[in-house]
């Protein structure tokens, strides 16, 4: 008996969606072992290699590393209550966040290689935060933690020095001109000049 249009069609569907389910196996089989670190044979990578491979990839895309919505929670958890901020905010301060942090774990790296270590340790953290001056938001990560000698007060700032004011002239003494800005008008300001 012959073949009816529908049952051509059918049988051309199934063995479409065989092949698209078959394709999308391959690319998820491939995907779990760049994570596993096993090749397509089944033989291990040599060490080193998937991380050359994911260190390509986040150099070559220009992609957040944070997820919006983490970022955006943490933001707002951070802001005073009542703050209202636009996505375009969000973003420019994400991608500043984002350029910071790197940039900062960068220089821990270089200085973690420049004591001949390949671990990254809170000390190449803090010198990298010193050398850079930026503060770390915790007097505990600044100071190295929970090192307190004992009997140890806290530490305030020393007292600034200052002038001893000036005395007041007395009726006697002619007290000296002061001079006294006023704000330029159109008058008093130059002409601009627009070279063509």
């Amino acid at each position: 008996m012959a073949r009816t249009k529908l049952e051509a069609l059918q049988a051309s569907q199934g063995k479409g969606k065989e092949k698209k389910a078959k394709k999308e196996s391959k690319k998820q089989k491939a995907e779990s072992q760049l994570v596993e670190g096993t090749s397509a044979t089944g033989a291990r990578t040599a060490p080193g290699v998937i991380a050359e491979k994911e260190v390509f990839y986040y150099q070559s895309n220009t992609d957040l590393l944070f997820p919006k919505v983490s970022f955006q929670r943490l933001v707002r958890e951070v802001c005073p209550r009542g703050y209202r901020m636009e996505a375009q905010a969000l973003m420019a301060l994400q991608e500043a966040a984002e350029s910071f942090l790197c940039g900062l774990f960068g220089d821990t790296y270089q200085f973690c290689l420049h004591g001949r270590r390949v671990t990254i340790m809170d000390r190449d953290l803090k010198l990298s935060c010193k050398i850079r001056g930026c503060s770390s938001g915790s007097k505990e990560f600044a100071s190295g933690g929970d090192k307190k000698e004992p009997g140890a007060e806290s530490s305030s700032p020393p007292p600034v020095a200052t002038a001893p004011p000036e005395p007041a002239p007395t009726e006697t003494e002619t007290p000296t001109t002061q001079m006294t800005e006023t704000a330029p008008t159109a008058e008093t300001l130059p002409a601009p000049i627009f070279n063509s």
